[in-house]
C-alpha cells in the first residue's frame, strides 16, 4: 500500500499510453484508435452488420430491438459455421437428430400430443447438442436464450422472422451481457474455423435473418390485402352517405 501511485499519476500514465498506441495505429496501420473494435474478428460480414445495428438501437434505448438483432447475428454465425461442415454433402457434422424422423408425421405415428412433446424435447436436445459440439458456452448462452426474444421464420410465405418478446422487463445489463457473449461467441469459432464442404443449396438466404427483411411474394399480398381493405371501406362510406341509410 506504501508504494500505490497517486490517481493523477495513474491517470497521466493513461493518457500517455492511449496517446501513444493511437499514434503507433494511425502511423503504421493507417487506422484510427476510436474505430479499433472487436468486430474487426468477426469474419462474417452480415454478422457484423447485424451487430453493428444491435449496437444502434442500443444507442437509442430500444433495448428490444437491439436484442433482436443480436439474435439474429448469434443465429447467423451457428447456421454459417454448421452450414460449411458436412460427410455426405446434406447434413452437417453437429446435427445429431436420426436421418428420415423428420419425415415421420405425427398422424402416422398415431401418438398426438405425447409425440408432439418428445420431438420439441428431442429437437432441444439436438440444438444444445449442436452448441456444445460447437464449443458455445452453454452457461451464457443459458442466459441469452432466456432474454433474448424468440424468433420464428414462416418459411412459407418467404418472409423473415416472427418476433415473440419473452418479458417486458429488459434492462441495459441485459444487453451488455448478451453483446459480450455473441461477439465472444463469433471470434471464438473464427478462430477454430474450416470448411470441408458447403451445404444445404436450399438453405435461407441472407436476407431473411434481417427482421426487417418481407419477401417480394409477402409485399405483393400486403398489396393487395391494402386494396381489399380500401374497397371495403369506400363501400362503407358510399352505403353510409345514402339517403335511407338511417333508416
Amino acid at each position: 500500500m506504501e508504494n500505490q501511485l497517486p490517481d493523477g499519476t495513474l491517470r497521466r500514465h493513461h493518457e500517455v499510453t492511449t496517446a501513444l498506441v493511437a499514434e503507433l495505429l494511425s502511423r503504421g496501420f493507417g487506422v484510427q484508435l476510436e474505430a479499433v473494435s472487436l468486430l474487426l474478428f468477426v469474419p462474417h460480414v452480415r454478422v457484423r452488420e447485424f451487430i453493428r445495428t444491435a449496437e444502434a438501437a442500443h444507442r437509442n434505448n430500444d433495448l428490444v430491438e437491439a436484442l433482436i438483432y443480436l439474435q439474429v447475428a448469434f443465429d447467423l454465425t451457428i447456421d454459417d459455421y454448421c452450414d460449411r461442415k458436412s460427410v455426405d454433402g446434406w447434413r452437417s457434422v453437429f446435427d445429431i437428430e436420426p436421418n428420415g424422423a423428420s419425415a415421420v408425421s405425427h398422424d402416422q405415428l398415431g401418438v398426438g400430443q405425447i409425440t408432439r412433446g418428445l420431438r420439441e424435447w428431442m429437437t432441444a436436445l439436438d440444438a444444445r447438442s449442436r452448441l456444445s459440439a460447437i464449443g458455445v458456452d452453454l452457461n451464457r448462452y443459458a442466459y441469452f436464450d432466456a432474454v433474448a426474444p424468440v424468433m420464428r421464420w414462416m418459411h412459407h410465405s418467404g418472409r423473415g422472422p416472427v418476433v415473440s418478446v419473452r418479458f417486458d422487463e429488459l434492462t441495459d445489463e441485459h444487453y451488455r451481457s448478451s453483446y459480450a457473449f455473441v461477439v465472444d461467441t463469433a471470434i471464438r469459432l473464427a478462430a477454430s474455423d474450416y470448411t470441408r464442404r458447403e451445404i444445404r443449396v436450399n438453405k435461407r438466404t441472407l436476407d431473411t435473418y434481417d427482421p426487417a427483411y418481407r419477401s417480394k411474394q409477402w409485399l405483393e399480398h400486403e398489396r393487395r390485402n391494402d386494396e381489399f381493405r380500401a374497397r371495403w371501406q369506400l363501400r362503407d362510406a358510399s352505403e353510409a352517405e345514402r339517403p335511407d341509410a338511417g333508416s
